[in-house]
């Protein structure tokens, strides 16, 4: 199955891309992707953004699918993905 990720604000530079389709297993889960984009990109993703072992993305980071947050998902990045989902990658931006 293939689902297209979409890179926002920092991450778009740590990756050097603003989105691309990623190709995954049919029974495949959030942390799937994760884990095939952290050793597609490396050490900065690992310590920036998401590692193999976490249960959630590193602070000041959220994921998307479809529009929903990683938080509201039921399983969180053991939920599951479907051919065709929109997931996209974003920093948050502080302020004060």
């Amino acid at each position: 199955m293939k689902v297209k990720v979409r890179y926002l604000g920092v991450i778009k530079d740590i990756v050097g891309r603003g989105e691309e389709e990623v190709v995954l297993n049919g029974n495949s889960k959030i942390i799937d992707l994760l884990e095939q984009l952290a050793e597609r990109y490396g050490e900065r993703f690992k310590e920036e953004i998401w590692e193999p072992g976490l249960t959630n993305l590193k602070s000041g980071h959220i994921l998307t699918v479809n529009g929903t947050l990683l938080g509201q998902l039921t399983e969180g990045v053991k939920s599951s993905l479907m051919n065709g989902d929109e997931v996209a990658l974003m920093s948050v931006i502080y302020g004060g």
